[in-house]
């Protein structure tokens, strides 16, 4: 039976130190604010890190595809060369064909060199854009961790100067002797003020 007696009051314990446990203070709008905004360089350096990361393989991609582009235009242009100059020499129904396909064929790399170098023109701007944000991110995150060491000093150097200053050990043992003096003078000068009424009787 005592055993079921200590069991229940633990519990019991145990259930009102779970009520009585504070609350987490909430945090107000300005330290949300305050507390996203420090974040919020970090943040941006880390997603652009990434996005960086993405261009540069996009240019490389663009810039294969690119030079393969440019290879099969100047194959394109070669060929059309070839067979306009047939053409003139010999002209037949066969070299026509041959020669539009060419046109053709010289047109559609002409037009595939032009979208990949603008594309590849496109993403290298944007990079170079990205790396310019990073950089100056990287810097503003500095320069706000470096605020706050120096704004931390100088409320640690305000809260020390507004405290009371305590009294020194040099200050109370001038004070003591200076005690002991006017002690020391009261005690010589009493006898003598004794002297001085024994003389006015006489």
């Amino acid at each position: 039976m005592p055993r079921k007696k200590v069991a229940k009051t633990a519990k019991t314990t145990k259930k009102v130190n779970t009520k009585s446990r504070p609350k987490a203070i909430a945090l107000s709008a300005v330290d949300l604010m305050e507390k996203e905004f420090s974040s919020t360089p970090a943040k941006i350096i880390s997603q652009s890190r990434k996005d960086l990361a993405s261009l540069k393989q996009q240019e490389k991609k663009l810039k294969s595809e690119l030079k393969k582009a440019q290879a099969q235009k100047k194959i394109a242009k070669n060929k059309r060369v070839t067979l306009t100059a047939k053409s003139k020499s010999k002209s037949t129904a066969a070299t026509k064909k041959l020669l539009a396909t060419a046109k053709q064929a010289y047109d559609k790399t002409t037009h595939a060199v032009t979208d990949l170098s603008d594309r590849f023109d496109a993403v290298k701007k944007q990079t170079k854009e990205l790396a310019a944000k990073q950089a100056r991110f990287s810097a503003l995150a500095k320069l706000i961790a470096q605020f706050e060491k120096q704004w931390e000093l100088k409320a640690k150097k305000s809260s020390a100067a507004s405290k009371p200053k305590k009294k020194t050990k040099k200050s109370k043992v001038s004070d003591k002797s200076s005690h002991e003096m006017t002690t020391l003078e009261n005690f010589v000068e009493a006898p003598m003020a004794v002297e001085t009424e024994e003389n006015a009787e006489a």
